[in-house]
């Protein structure tokens, strides 16, 4: 039970990244769909994962009390610049799609409004994860490091392939 916890409030932290992630790289065509079935599939196998991550992380009841407590405060500012992107996005293609003209203009403003929104989502989550870093002990924050340092690795290996 206490790891279904954890799990419903790490996983706006970890669809946060891997949304991020996944917008930043920006491909399109069959690229962008490899890219979605792998971040969907990543991100069905790490929900799975964290019910294990919860009792690795060792978090006390105050912990989880406090990190739920940060992650509920600003989680509707995360929502709201995720919205907005999207709606972004909808904008380009209702500029775009099917059109025989091209307005570079409009889409270089689009393309503004994309950068500075991913850039405020990048910093609104790196706010987020340092303050709940500040909950964490020292092997915690240990353990944090090397499952970042594994997805790194992970995300460096190639292409989403069975291993």
């Amino acid at each position: 039970m206490k790891a279904k916890k954890l799990a419903w409030v790490l996983s706006p932290l970890l669809f946060l990244g891997v949304a991020t992630t996944a917008n930043a790289r920006g491909h399109g065509g069959m690229q962008a769909k490899a890219d979605q079935a792998c971040s969907l599939a990543g991100l069905l196998q790490a929900l799975n994962d964290l019910r294990d991550l919860a009792a690795e992380y060792q978090l006390t009841d105050e912990q989880k009390a406090q990190i739920r407590l940060i992650v509920l405060r600003n989680l509707s500012d995360g929502q709201s610049l995720v919205q907005e992107m999207l709606a972004n996005r909808f904008d380009l293609l209702d500029l775009t799609a099917g059109q025989r003209e091209y307005d570079r203009e409009k889409v270089e403003a689009i393309a503004d409004a994309q950068a500075s929104l991913t850039r405020s989502l990048i910093l609104w989550k790196e706010d987020l994860k340092a303050e709940v870093r500040t909950v964490l002990n020292d092997d915690q924050l240990a353990f944090v490091e090397e499952m970042v340092q594994l997805f790194i690795e992970h995300r460096m290996a190639g292409p989403c392939l069975p291993d």
